[in-house]
């Protein structure tokens, strides 16, 4: 009967022997096909998938002294930040009227 061929030769060379020193060369593809993981759990590498509501990135310009108190609050500043502009956020009613105003002001020129 002939010997099996092991699934694993495809991606890390030569089949392990019985010596645990006799480590296989790690080839090219090992690298770019192998998974790491912890007990059986598969380790994903790189930036987590974007959930249904993705951020914007943006520049925001600060007193020094506003983002010197946010910072003293410690770790998380940042997000409290976004918490304090998105309670602050104008709703669309409020848009709307100011949307409205602006044009009778301008009708009036």
């Amino acid at each position: 009967m002939a010997k099996k061929k092991s699934a694993g030769a495809k991606y890390f060379g030569k089949p392990l022997s019985d010596d645990p020193d006799d480590a296989p060369e790690l080839l090219n593809d090992f690298f770019r096909h192998g998974e790491l993981r912890q007990g059986g759990r598969l380790i994903r590498r790189g930036r987590p998938p974007l959930s249904g509501k993705p951020k914007t990135a943006i520049t925001l310009r600060f007193d020094e002294d506003v983002v010197s108190a946010y910072r003293k609050t410690g770790e998380g500043w940042q997000t409290r930040t976004r918490a304090v502009a998105f309670e602050c956020r104008p709703s669309p009613a409020s848009f709307l009227f100011e949307v409205l105003a602006i044009h009778v002001l301008l009708q009036k020129r």
